[in-house]
């Protein structure tokens, strides 16, 4: 079968599939025309691999069970002490240690409490690679609450939009320069970095006036020369470059306003933060 079924038997994005791919957890025959081929024994895998990430196993788990089930039990005790499973995860954990447990029962009642998780939670295992996380992470914040009533619709609009997007394209330099500013930015880092973009947004004039000397540093470095040949300012402008033609923007946005109340109130005070911006760096 092609990915388009596969898709369907298994519930995963063309993104979540290309990204188990990459980490061998299947692989694929290819055809003569170069498509790829997938069997049942792939569904099987794949379904396994959706199930386990919903329950918050690490994709490194997740290839310790596949390739030895003895590991099941001992990574089930070790999430239970290190991390915070409500109850009803709990009651399904213990499932597994039934050898006779059904993972369609299991998927039946994991989407039950889907409906009552977070917005990032759900989006972490239906788009595990690092570029859509880094994505969903700007949105952190926005992200930590439930789907707002009558948002359901829009987040399932916003995730088929984010599947059908075609790859963001960098070449080899680009990729290790990206992976290792990513390698060594802190988590804690970003979350000053999207903290400070919310408090400006928040407190503008307080902000600006505590900032005013660092921005007017970074207006006179954009406009240098130094800038203008650097590996940031090409990445920066592919990125651009590839925002306006998949119009995420125009696309994206507007549904992440619909299924995220924090956010909408965010982007209208955004709007206004950005006229201010301007009037007062005179861009």
């Amino acid at each position: 079968m092609y990915r388009n079924e596969l898709e369907q038997k298994t519930g995963l994005t063309r993104r979540a599939i290309e990204y188990y791919e990459k980490k061998k957890i299947i692989n694929p025959i290819r055809d003569e025309n170069g498509y790829r081929n997938y069997n049942d024994n792939d569904i099987e895998i794949l379904c396994k691999v959706n199930t386990f990430k919903k329950l918050g196993f690490t994709i490194n788990e997740i290839i310790d069970v596949l390739k030895n089930n003895k590991y099941l039990n001992d990574i089930i005790k070790d999430k239970r002490r290190k991390l915070n499973f409500d109850v009803k995860k709990q009651e399904i954990l213990e499932m597994f240690y039934d050898e006779k447990y059904d993972f369609n029962c299991i998927n039946d009642k994991l989407k039950v409490i889907e409906r009552e998780e977070k917005i990032h939670e759900r989006l972490n295992y239906i788009f595990p690679d690092s570029i859509a996380q880094l994505i969903f992470y700007s949105y952190k914040p926005f992200f930590d609450e439930k789907i707002v009533d009558g948002g359901e619709k829009y987040f399932e609009e916003y995730v088929d939009y984010i599947n059908s997007l075609p790859p963001f394209e960098m070449d080899e330099i680009e990729k290790e320069y990206f992976e290792e500013a990513m390698y060594k930015m802190e988590e804690s880092e970003v979350e000053n970095i999207i903290s400070n973009r919310i408090n400006a947004v928040n407190n503008f004039d307080e902000w600006f006036d505590e900032n005013k000397d660092n921005i007017n540093l970074y207006l006179e470095y954009k406009k240098s020369e130094e800038y203008d040949k650097s590996l940031a300012k090409k990445i920066n402008d592919s990125l651009k470059d590839y925002m306006q033609k998949i119009k995420y923007y125009e696309i994206a946005i507007p549904l992440i306003r619909k299924f995220s109340k924090s956010y909408d109130e965010y982007y209208i005070k955004l709007l206004e933060t950005n006229e201010k911006l301007l009037k007062k760096c005179k861009l």
